[in-house]
């Protein structure tokens, strides 16, 4: 896969895998690469496709979109603690 990659020497990769798998991707991947950005871009692919639907805008724009879809999407539950541990660490690590 790295050597994939480099051959066609990118300047960026989006990596949608979710908080915290594209994290953990980027960071175990990042000194492999030749590349000048890597991005986590968590569920931006699928809400421009319509697979996930988007919460309202009020939840929008005041940024707690992500707990609406923890609301209506029980299986993000586990994710979201997963993403607050792996923010913690990371916090509590530096």
């Amino acid at each position: 896969m790295i050597k994939s990659i480099n051959d066609v020497k990118p300047n960026f990769i989006w990596v949608s895998l979710g908080l915290p798998k594209q994290e953990r991707w980027i960071n175990r991947y990042k000194g492999f690469l030749s590349i000048n950005f890597l991005i986590g871009v968590g569920a931006a692919f699928d809400f421009h496709t319509g697979a996930v639907k988007r919460a309202p805008i009020f939840f929008q724009k005041i940024g707690l979109e992500w707990l609406y879809r923890t609301f209506f999407e029980k299986r993000l539950i586990v994710r979201q603690i997963r993403g607050f541990k792996f923010m913690f660490n990371t916090i509590l690590n530096k």
